[in-house]
C-alpha cells in the first residue's frame, strides 16, 4: 500500500469518522460473540463432567419389575469395567405434614453412585432422620416431622420401618425410577430420603441397580 493510497483511506475515514467507529463497534462485538459462543460449549462441558464426577452420577440405571436382589447387585459388580452397582429402594406413599397432606416420594440414599448435595442442616445420622427436597421444603422445616398418613394402605404402611420421619437437612437428591408406586399418584408433593437400613424394612426388592462404569471409554 503506497503513500498516497493510506492518505486517501485517512482523510475517508476522518471525513466519516462516526461511520468508521459504529462498524468498527459492530465488527468488535460480532468478533466477542462468536469467541464467547466457541468458548462456552467447553466450559459447560468441563463444568458438568466435574459436577457429574463429584456426586459420582451412575451411568446407567437397571430396573426389574420383581425387583433386585444383592445377588444381582453383585453379578453387577463383577461385570469387566463396572467400578460400582449399588441398589435403591423407592416407595411412593401419603405423608402428613404441618399444613396438610401430600404424596412423597420416599427414598433411601446411595453411598458410592448419585450422592446427595447438601444444601442446608446435616446429613442423617440416626434412625428416624431423613432428608427433604429444597424445592417443596424451605429452611424453616428442619426439624420438623413428616408422618405416615392413615390413608395409605397396609401394604404401603408394611414397607416402612416407622411411622415418622424429622427432617434434618435439605438436599438436590437425583430422583431415579420408582420401584414401588401409588395406585393413581402422578405428582409428588416432595422427596424425602435416608438411609435404607433407617426408612425401609429389610427383605424390600431394591429397585432400580444404580450403576457407575471405571472409566469414559466405557460410556
Amino acid at each position: 500500500m503506497n503513500a498516497y493510497t493510506l492518505k486517501m483511506l485517512f482523510r475517508s475515514i476522518r471525513g466519516s469518522l462516526g461511520r468508521y467507529l459504529a462498524i468498527l463497534a459492530i465488527v468488535a462485538l460480532g468478533v466477542g460473540f462468536f469467541a464467547g459462543l466457541k468458548s462456552s460449549q467447553p466450559a459447560m462441558l468441563s463444568t458438568a463432567d466435574d459436577y457429574m464426577k463429584s456426586q459420582r452420577m451412575y451411568d446407567f440405571q437397571l430396573m426389574s419389575t420383581l425387583g433386585l436382589t444383592g445377588d444381582d447387585l453383585a453379578a453387577f459388580k463383577n461385570l469387566e469395567g463396572v467400578a460400582c452397582a449399588e441398589g435403591a429402594y423407592s416407595v411412593d406413599a401419603l405423608a402428613d405434614i404441618p399444613g396438610g397432606q401430600g404424596a412423597f416420594k420416599f427414598m433411601s440414599l446411595t453411598e458410592e453412585v448419585s450422592v446427595p448435595v447438601l444444601i442446608e442442616g446435616r446429613m442423617p445420622e440416626n434412625a428416624g432422620e431423613c432428608l427433604a427436597d429444597p424445592k417443596a421444603f424451605g429452611s424453616s422445616d428442619i426439624g420438623r416431622t413428616i408422618t405416615l398418613s392413615d390413608a395409605n394402605d397396609e401394604d404401603t404402611r408394611a414397607l416402612f420401618s416407622q411411622e415418622s420421619f424429622t427432617i434434618v437437612g435439605l438436599a438436590q437428591i437425583h430422583k431415579p425410577g420408582s420401584g414401588q408406586h401409588l395406585s393413581g399418584l402422578r405428582q409428588h408433593r416432595g422427596l424425602c430420603a435416608s438411609s435404607g437400613k433407617q426408612l425401609f424394612l429389610r427383605g424390600l426388592p431394591r429397585n432400580p441397580a444404580l450403576v457407575r462404569f471405571s472409566g469414559p471409554a466405557l460410556l
